[in-house]
Order: C-alpha cells, then sequence, then structure tokens
C-alpha cells in the first residue's frame, strides 16, 4: 500500500465553493447563522475513498451540495433555478476546477432531489462524484 500524503477532502470543497461562488448569484456558505438569508447554498458531507493504482493514488470522492429556500411561496422555485444553475456550472466546468494538489480525472452529478423541508420552507440536494489523482510532485 501506497502512503498517504494528502486527502482530497478540503481542496474539492474549496475549488466547488469558487466555482458556485463564482458561477451563481446564491450565497455559499461553509457553515450558516441565524441571520442568514434565503436562498442559499451549503456545501456539506464528502467521502473520499481511495484506489492506489501502478501509477498513482486516485481518489472516488462525492459531495452533497445543498440548496435551502424559505417558507414564502417563492422558495421552491429559487431551489429548482439554483438546482438548474449547479448543475450547468458542474456539467460543463466540473472537470475544469482547480483542485490544490490533484488532477480532475472525471466530474459527474449522480444524484438531484428536491423536497419540502418541514421547519425552513424548500430544500434541494446534489450528489457529485469526482475522480481526482495525485499530482506528481
Amino acid at each position: 500500500m501506497r502512503i498517504i500524503k494528502n486527502i482530497p477532502t478540503v481542496a474539492l470543497q474549496q475549488a466547488i465553493h469558487n466555482l458556485l461562488s463564482k458561477g451563481q448569484d446564491k450565497a455559499v456558505y461553509g457553515e450558516v447563522s441565524e441571520s442568514v438569508t434565503f436562498p442559499y447554498i451549503t456545501i456539506d458531507a464528502i467521502t473520499a475513498k481511495p484506489l492506489d493504482t501502478k501509477n498513482s493514488m486516485q481518489w472516488n470522492c462525492s459531495l452533497t451540495v445543498n440548496i435551502w429556500g424559505a417558507d414564502d411561496g417563492k422558495g421552491k422555485k429559487a431551489v429548482y433555478e439554483t438546482v438548474s444553475d449547479i448543475t450547468y456550472l458542474i456539467s460543463k466546468y466540473g472537470t475544469l476546477v482547480v483542485i490544490d494538489g490533484f488532477a480532475v480525472l472525471d466530474a459527474q452529478i449522480d444524484l438531484i432531489e428536491t423536497f419540502p423541508e418541514q421547519t425552513t420552507g424548500y430544500h434541494g440536494l446534489i450528489q457529485i462524484n469526482y475522480s481526482l489523482s495525485d499530482k506528481e510532485e
């Protein structure tokens, strides 16, 4: 087994945060305060599974992007529009993002789900899968 020097979770989250912040107009948060304005986006769970190949360490990563809309009659539409914007950004630019220390092999939308929340309004989530490889040092 190869020694793992670097895992891609933080770098992947930063790259997606940058893409979403620059590519659409909803706020993107790592942590959400009580005074946040709807709609907004969070990047939550990230998993990274290493795959040791003959030539490099590769990673199969999955991250969840959540979209939160208000319970004001406009939240559902805002969530759908934001899901559409994010899906466009990932499908067009997902393999072009710069992930510090890693080469992007592939980026795919795995799952899109939208549903009403009991307490906050409307919620959407996008599961994105990335295949990465350690960059040669």
